[in-house]
């Protein structure tokens, strides 16, 4: 199996609680809910060109998560 290098973690917490965040990689750039020791989770891909994309999804399940 081959594991993707990191470069750049963002997190989205409340509190002290992670609700979702980003992973930034050379060759793409995920959104995943949870936080990272998540056995599974929901993901979003994008091109490393697409940080803004990825930034407004991970914002946006961020407010209607914290908004419940």
């Amino acid at each position: 199996m081959k594991t993707a290098i990191i470069t750049e973690r963002i997190l989205f917490k409340k509190g002290r609680t992670i609700i979702c965040y980003i992973d930034i990689m050379p060759e793409k750039i995920k959104v995943r809910t949870g936080k990272p020791s998540d056995a599974c989770c929901i993901a979003w891909e994008y091109k490393p060109s697409e940080l803004e994309k990825a930034k407004a999804t991970a914002t946006e399940f961020f407010n209607n998560y914290t908004s419940i």
